[in-house]
Formats: C-alpha cells, sequence, structure tokens
C-alpha cells in the first residue's frame, strides 16, 4: 500500500500531520480577534476516530472523481453494473463530504444541511448497503433523503428512496431493479412503496 493511500485511509503515523497530504498542521492564525483555524476534523471509512485535514485539502479532496472505480471484486452472474446518486442530510456537512469521499464517493454539490454524492460503480449492493448501514453510527444527524439508481450498461433509472429503508432494504430493491423484468419492476415498486 502507498504512504497516499494510508494517509487518505487515515492509518497517517503522524497524528499532527494532514489526514490527506501528510504535511504538518498549525492551530491557524488570528485574524480580527478572532482563532481561524487552518483544520477541520474528517471522519474517515473504516477508522473509529477523526483525523485533521487542512481545510485547502478537503476542497481538494471532494473535488476527485471516483466514479469509475469499481468497488466489487467481480461482476455478478447476471453481469449488471450499478451505481447510485444519493443526497444525505447531516448536523456537520463538512464531515458527511470528508466521510463519503472517503467511502469512495464523488461529491456533487452542497447546501447548509445536505449533499449530493455519485457512488462508484459496484456489482452487487453489498458496498451500497454496508455504507447505509455504517454511516449514521459516524456522522451526527445522518438521514437519507433521496436515492436513485441506475444500470451503467444502458443508463435505466429509477428512484428507489424509503423514508423507512434499511441497508438490507436497497439490496432487495437493488437485486429487483436488476432483474429488469415487467414482474420484479412491480414488485420493486410495492417494496418502496410499503417502506415509505
Amino acid at each position: 500500500m502507498s504512504v497516499m493511500q494510508d494517509l487518505r485511509n487515515g492509518m497517517s503515523i503522524q497524528y499532527d500531520c494532514c489526514n490527506l497530504c501528510g504535511q504538518p498542521i498549525t492551530a491557524g492564525k488570528w485574524v480580527n480577534g478572532k482563532m481561524i483555524k487552518s483544520y477541520v476534523k474528517m471522519t474517515v471509512y473504516g477508522r473509529s476516530e477523526t483525523r485533521k485535514v487542512h481545510v485547502d485539502c478537503i476542497r481538494k479532496y471532494t473535488a476527485v472523481d471516483n466514479t469509475e472505480i469499481f468497488n466489487s471484486t467481480k461482476v455478478r452472474k447476471n453481469g449488471v453494473i450499478n451505481f447510485t446518486k444519493i443526497r444525505i442530510k447531516a448536523n456537520d456537512v463538512m464531515a458527511l463530504k470528508a466521510y463519503m469521499v472517503s467511502c469512495g464517493y464523488t461529491y456533487i454539490w452542497s447546501n447548509q444541511s445536505s449533499a449530493e454524492f455519485i457512488s462508484p460503480k459496484f456489482s452487487g449492493f453489498s458496498s451500497f448497503s454496508k455504507m447505509i448501514k455504517n454511516a449514521p453510527k459516524k456522522i451526527d444527524g445522518f438521514k437519507i433523503c433521496n436515492v436513485d439508481i441506475y444500470d451503467a450498461n444502458d443508463m435505466r433509472t429509477a428512484n428507489v428512496y424509503m423514508s423507512n429503508g434499511i441497508n438490507t432494504d436497497y439490496t432487495e430493491v437493488g437485486r429487483l431493479f436488476n432483474k429488469n423484468t415487467e414482474k420484479s419492476l412491480k414488485e420493486m415498486n410495492e417494496y418502496i412503496k410499503a417502506h415509505n
């Protein structure tokens, strides 16, 4: 594993260094009698503790396009490759952006209360499901607002947001979406309706 990959995954040995660039972090500077911090705390996927990150680095980090990363180790028998577009609310949108990008998602836009991301491409819903299960434990106020699923092969799409859905519900909906039969799509719509 490269040094940069170690840094991105929160494995940097020096805790007083930026998690992304590896350079030392200073406390900040005084402007008009007020301390302006030069860093934010970043919650990293797969790590229990937060890491310090330069404000400038987080801006660069969220500009990375991860959509072509392929999360699954092999393509499922059905041959379908998916990706999702997801909008999420959180108490701290900056922390949400940092966490989702460390999960491999691509940041699209945000406002004061929510942000939207595109997932990497995947085959099967285990990576997407795992993120939905783990993220609420890491990010305060994590709440899904919308989910669109795509078939990357033909760009077929469906809105699969479930206000009462958990990670396994999204896995089931993805399975029905990928079958792409009249019966399975009807079952998918009924399943979504039952969880809203």
